[in-house]
């Protein structure tokens, strides 16, 4: 176990700093075992908080399990990302047309912008799946986002699978 938390430690985490609540070990560990006990993408998140306790003994969680948001975003940054969250799925399907941040927010029900935006918005960006209206300016009152054409290819794969 040791050998493989050294190995990866010495991978470059692409996240970006600000805001970060898990180290990319504890993100890795955490999913790798629940793949190990059965679980798809959706289901990593609860088998982490259901072991959490367990977990806690040998990771870093002093926020509790990461988030199937958290998982999802930390393999797509490294390109291996093999799901798309439901979230990500609705602002993909929204987003046929620019659409403002808060529109893209009403499906899922979430009300804090910066982690929507950190969490959904971020790994779409940085995986050219979506793309700003106003790239100049990420935070201009005239920002809209549009699924780019990989996007809606992506979008119509995760549909039929």
């Amino acid at each position: 176990m040791e050998r493989f938390a050294e190995s990866l430690r010495e991978l470059k985490d692409p996240r970006r700093k600000q805001g970060l609540r898990y180290s990319l070990e504890t993100v890795f560990v955490s999913a790798l075992m629940a793949m190990i006990a059965g679980c798809d993408a959706e289901a990593m998140a609860v088998w982490s908080g259901a072991n959490e306790e367990w977990l806690d003994t040998f990771l870093d969680m002093p926020h509790g399990g990461p988030s199937q948001d958290v998982i999802l975003s930390v393999f797509a940054s490294l390109g291996t990302m093999s799901a798309l969250s439901r979230d990500q799925v609705e602002v993909l399907e929204l987003a046929d047309v620019p659409r403002a941040l808060a529109e893209l927010m009403v499906p899922s029900g979430r009300t804090d912008r910066t982690k929507f935006r950190d969490q959904i918005i971020a790994p779409l960006l940085d995986a050219g799946l979506l793309a700003m209206t106003v790239p100049d300016k990420p935070r201009s009152p005239k920002q809209r986002y549009q699924a780019t054409a990989a996007g809606l290819a992506t979008l119509q794969a995760a549909r039929r699978s």
